[in-house]
């Protein structure tokens, strides 16, 4: 398959009746189309992966070993769509009567799969346009379609955008699973000849993921030349949005003490958040340094309510202290290292995250206990993903480069 290639929906669609039916005469049937036209989508679909899916012969077709591999990948991404019928299907009506309504699968084009997740991503149809590079009247007349199609509407214009209903939020996380799926085909097809291409979306945990990826992310690379690798940094929540919807294959960094029903964590490393400043720092000079002496420090912690800073205040309530007052708020390592080096400021970070800039000499760790302020370290995956050899390959190089405490 080249790697330039999108696969249209409608392709797979015939492909997948032709799949389990074995037949053209009974997948045309079942599509409300003429033999010619499934027979030509077969040829265009088999022109784009590079080599036949179906082997013909008298007793109807069967599938080789590339279309049982195209086979597997496609009907995991027509059953996010069916799943996604059953779950608007269930929802009430404004009169509180559940209705039923009509599939929506089957009706697909392409631009609905483009489209509809850009509306909901950017909650405008002028950016989304921007985005893809049409025009608004396209993105608009798809919308409409679709609406139309399922008789549901799936956006509600407000004064904060066009925000997604209840069927809206799950056409477009069906859509993105749907996606993630299709991007894999390429993987799994450059498997079956030994090689590994694709692509690898990682999310990045700000104070916490960046240490453990910064040196596995460059041997991947090397190692994978052609895996397309993109690293995602935002807070757990807006990662944790993109891991359900497929966008991001996995997450780096803090493990949650209850994750996500949907989510699978593999804990690798045991991390601790340490105070750190600049070296040089009056800090430094003091001997028998304790805790207390910290209370009276200008800070810099992480953003609040999230798992670190969590974890920080307990350490703090442990010590007897109190939560510092008019600190600086980031939950960039690099903006709080800006502000180390150029102020008498202390800083809370994970150990992990200053260990070069301590060998290096530019950053101190003051000697106070902050017991209780121990971090788990590791990979969140999606519970249903099904993996690409590069994803697990990635996940294997994180556990053997964090297979002891930090």
């Amino acid at each position: 398959m080249k790697p330039s290639v999108e696969l249209n929906i409608k392709k797979l669609r015939v492909f997948t009746q032709l799949a389990s039916r074995g037949n053209v005469n009974a997948a045309a049937d079942a599509l409300f189309l003429t033999q010619s036209a499934v027979s030509r989508s077969l040829k265009s679909l088999e022109e784009d992966i590079g080599c036949p899916l179906f082997i013909r012969s008298s007793r109807g077709m069967v599938l080789t070993d590339v279309g049982a591999i195209l086979q597997r990948r496609t009907a995991r991404a027509f059953a996010y769509l069916g799943h996604s019928e059953d779950e608007i299907r269930r929802l009430p009506s404004a009169q509180g009567v559940v209705r039923a309504r009509s599939g929506y699968a089957g009706r697909l084009a392409q631009r609905h799969i483009t489209i509809v997740p850009q509306i909901g991503d950017h909650r405008s149809e002028t950016s989304a346009a921007r985005t893809l590079g049409i025009s608004q009247p396209a993105v608009n007349a798809a919308l409409r379609d679709l609406e139309q199609s399922m008789d549901e509407a799936l956006f509600a214009r407000t004064s904060r955008g066009m925000v997604p209903t209840l069927a809206g939020e799950i056409v477009i996380r069906a859509f993105k699973l749907y996606a993630s799926e299709v991007r894999h085909i390429e993987s799994d097809l450059a498997q079956r000849e030994g090689e590994t291409r694709g692509s690898l979306v990682v999310g990045c945990l700000p104070l916490s993921g960046a240490g453990m990826l910064a040196a596995v992310a460059g041997r991947f690379s090397q190692r994978y030349p052609d895996i397309r690798l993109a690293v995602v940094e935002a807070q757990y929540d807006a990662l944790l949005t993109g891991l359900i919807c497929g966008e991001i294959d996995l997450i780096v960094g803090t493990l949650l003490p209850t994750p996500n029903p949907q989510v699978l964590q593999r804990a690798m490393v045991s991390d601790h958040l340490v105070a750190v400043v600049r070296a040089g720092h009056p800090l430094t000079q003091q001997t028998g340094l304790a805790v207390g002496a910290l209370e009276k420090a200008q800070w810099i912690v992480p953003f609040r309510r999230t798992s670190t800073h969590n974890t920080f205040e307990k350490a703090m309530l442990k010590a007897g202290l109190s939560t510092p007052h008019g600190a600086i708020e980031t939950n960039s390592v690099a903006t709080a290292r800006a502000v180390l080096l150029q102020s008498d400021r202390v800083s809370i970070l994970p150990r992990s995250q200053v260990a070069f800039d301590v060998a290096s000499g530019s950053l101190s760790i003051l000697p106070v206990d902050l017991s209780g302020a121990e971090l788990t370290l590791g990979v969140a995956t999606r519970s249903d993903a099904e993996p690409t050899v590069g994803q697990l390959s990635f996940v294997e190089m994180l556990a053997q480069d964090h297979d002891r405490p930090t």
